[in-house]
């Protein structure tokens, strides 16, 4: 019995000196960033005329350090400017505001995308946005009517200029414009 109790208080007394691991938290000094260096971006629309050089702020956006950034601007016709930190990118701080300058050749809507890169070295990233461009009609058409008198013949048909226009628009081709000839018999047609 007297060596079943010491076989007893020996494993008791194992038990009581076995060390379970302790788990502590380490805390370390660690830098707070943002996991993109671009945080929001948001598009502004604007309202261009065409054929007229447009100049104006097509984007916001916000990250927790002051660049330098660039960003291209996709005017959504084919053509694309960048711009820079102090030229196009404006801002000390967050918010940074992007303007661009162009111009567009013929009214439309068009959709503007902006692509936004923060260059610094030690916390790059990108961020982009879109929005819309509405272009606004700048034509002046002169139009000048051409007096016909004609005898009409039942079932001939008449062939002849009736109408010639010009507009201040030298952009634009002859697709960009319909016509519609009333007869004055309460028929009408295109031409």
């Amino acid at each position: 019995m007297k060596n079943s109790k010491r076989k007893k208080n020996a494993r008791k007394k194992m038990v009581a000196k076995r060390r379970w691991p302790t788990f502590q938290p380490r805390f370390e000094s660690l830098e707070m960033r943002a996991l993109l260096s671009i945080t929001t971006a948001t598009g502004l629309p604007i309202a261009p005329v065409e054929g007229t050089a447009f100049t104006g702020e097509v984007a916001t956006f916000t990250s927790p350090d002051s660049g330098p950034f660039t960003a291209d601007i996709d005017w959504g016709d084919g053509t694309t400017t960048s711009v820079s930190s102090g030229s196009g990118i404006s801002g000390a701080a967050s918010p940074f505001t992007i303007t661009g300058t162009h111009t567009y050749a013929d009214e439309g809507t068009d959709t503007v995308k902006v692509t936004i890169t923060d260059t610094n070295s030690s916390d790059p990233g990108t961020g982009s946005a879109t929005s819309t461009a509405t272009v606004a009609e700048a034509d002046t058409l002169t139009v000048t009517g051409t007096p016909v008198s004609t005898t009409a013949t039942q079932d001939s048909t008449f062939t002849g200029t009736l109408a010639t226009f010009a507009t201040s628009n030298t952009n634009n081709v002859a697709g960009d414009f319909t016509a519609t000839i009333e007869w004055g018999d309460g028929s009408s047609s295109t031409g």
